[in-house]
């Protein structure tokens, strides 16, 4: 019984400590604390670029090529909030020659460092001889260095409107600076 008055008597005396402790006053407008010794943003900057690689694999396709099933491209976004990004996205499959300009929302987590996302973008595909209306979901996961690097995973599927392109997996790495 001892053992336990004592335990019951250091938990009120730490959660006392505690509560003084916490007897604090931000005098001012909302968030005029960022950046004075109080609170810290979780990231600066509205604009990001980015280069994307990775792999390509066409699900239906007959504009398959001897080239390597790899994709490069870039990444512009603009960021309206932490978990709201306005991407814009370009790149280029080898192996399907294929090239999206496309462009869309992504919505990401409110967690920081790591955050995962999701979103639909919308744009043009071109191949040889063939332009089509693409829509093109993506899934990411990505994380924050230093507040300004991003690096993550990400996978879309490409889908082209009408006949002649390729549906295609593109699972690959982004690396990025938020400006």
């Amino acid at each position: 019984m001892r053992s336990f008055t004592l335990g019951v008597l250091a938990v009120v005396l730490l959660s006392g400590g505690a509560a003084l402790a916490q007897q604090g006053r931000t005098d001012g407008p909302e968030g005029s604390e960022v950046g004075h010794g109080g609170y810290t943003s979780s990231m600066r900057g509205t604009f990001a670029l980015g280069f994307d690689f990775g792999g390509n694999v066409p699900v239906t396709s007959s504009l398959l090529t001897g080239a390597a099933p790899i994709y490069l491209g870039g990444t512009a976004s603009a960021w309206v909030a932490d978990w709201f990004v306005m991407d814009l996205a370009v790149n280029h499959a080898f192996n399907t020659q294929t090239t999206g300009a496309l462009i869309g929302p992504r919505f990401r987590s409110w967690t920081w460092p790591v955050s995962i996302g999701g979103g639909l973008r919308a744009g043009a595909m071109f191949a040889p001889g063939a332009v089509r209306f693409a829509l093109s979901p993506i899934f990411t996961l990505d994380m924050t260095f230093m507040k300004h690097l991003l690096m993550g995973l990400q996978a879309s599927y490409d889908i082209p409107v009408g006949g002649g392109l390729a549906q295609q997996l593109r699972i690959g790495i982004n690396i990025g600076w938020r400006f």
